[in-house]
């Protein structure tokens, strides 16, 4: 079984869409599934992931070989192109500068509130992916983040089109 998070309805729509999966009657969170996945929306900040993915994976009975993926928009404070998707090696808090290590390619620090500015070097940055980690390596060692570059750490919100715009560009390694 394949479990997803993202933080945000608008960046799930894409895959929702993508993966064919129907809405399940919850009370709590915004939860999807198909035939072999569960998508959840957790909402913003790293408490929020760590609330929603403990819960997915609780509720849906992770094992220990699933896989668990969040997917979602990050700045970056180097450069590359608006659209490009990453792979996280680690995450860092940077509150706390603890790091978890993931196997891909660049680094994400995550903060607690939206970030304006390139605080961090050579980094991504959001606001989920540490708790997002920290809850799932309890269930499984198969984590992986997703990441799609949104915007240069500039103070500007993105319009529900440019995300779901942004997050299609993540569909071709999901399938």
């Amino acid at each position: 079984m394949r479990f997803i998070t993202t933080a945000l309805y608008s960046e799930a729509t894409a895959i929702i869409e993508h993966l064919g999966m129907e809405k399940v009657i919850d009370d709590r969170f915004k939860v999807f599934r198909n035939h072999d996945s569960y998508l959840i929306v957790s909402g913003m900040g790293s408490l929020n992931s760590v609330i929603a993915t403990t819960y997915l994976l609780s509720k849906f009975k992770a094992c220990k070989d699933d896989k668990v993926l969040n997917i979602g928009l990050a700045g970056s404070s180097f450069e590359c192109g608006k659209g490009d998707v990453f792979t996280i090696s680690k995450v860092i808090d940077y509150d706390s500068k603890s790091i978890l290590k993931l196997s891909g390619e660049k680094k994400l620090t995550t903060f607690n509130s939206p970030q304006n500015s390139k605080v961090v070097q050579n980094s991504l940055v959001d606001m989920e992916g540490y708790g997002f980690v920290k809850a799932s390596q309890k269930f499984t060692k198969n984590v992986e983040i997703l990441k799609v570059v949104s915007d240069f750490c500039e103070d500007r919100i993105l319009s529900k089109d440019e995300v779901e715009r942004l997050m299609k560009k993540v569909l071709e390694r999901l399938s």
